[in-house]
């Protein structure tokens, strides 16, 4: 018995090394703003906290603010049993770009850059692609690049029409 659990976990570790290093996730929309109507809603992390679609997969989710909203190292915490455990800081934002470290505790510890390109369009409208890249610990957290797109794309196609309703609506 010994023996075979330590082939299967070596046929694991073998397995693990080919798995991909880096995750990625991207989608993009238009969205009926100028990036300065934008950045606000972006950067600001209670305002964020409106149209991220997590917010109603895990209703029961804590989060907690720190900072100033909208400033440079200003921190969402978030914990929850969907979402899992994370912090999210914010180190850029202007109008071309809202960039953020995302350091996750749980389920699986990594760290990535959460990140908003914005691309103002003539008439008025905004470009915003968002996008989530990092690299993932050796291990079974590989296995998540693998399924990281399928996942949390859907997600991220969600919060982009969350985001435009809520500039339709004028809130």
């Amino acid at each position: 018995m010994l023996k075979a659990i330590v082939i299967i976990l070596a046929a694991l570790a073998v397995i693990a090394v080919f798995l991909p290093a880096r995750m990625s996730v991207s989608r993009e929309a238009i969205v009926s703003a100028s990036p300065d109507v934008l950045v606000p809603l972006l950067a600001d992390y209670r305002a964020r906290h409106r149209w991220i679609p997590w917010t109603e997969s895990d209703p029961g989710a804590r989060y907690e603010f720190a900072g100033e909203g909208g400033h440079i190292g200003s921190t969402m915490q978030w914990d929850g049993d969907e979402v899992g455990r994370a912090t999210l800081t914010l180190e850029r934002a202007d109008s071309e770009a809202v960039i953020s470290r995302m350091q996750y505790d749980a389920p699986l510890p990594m760290v990535t850059r959460d990140r908003f390109e914005l691309e103002a369009l003539e008439d008025g409208r905004t470009r915003v692609r968002w996008s989530n890249e990092g690299e993932l610990p050796f291990g079974p957290a590989r296995i998540f690049a693998l399924f990281a797109d399928r996942i949390i794309g859907p997600d991220y196609e969600r919060g982009l029409d969350r985001l435009g309703e809520l500039v339709r609506r004028g809130v």
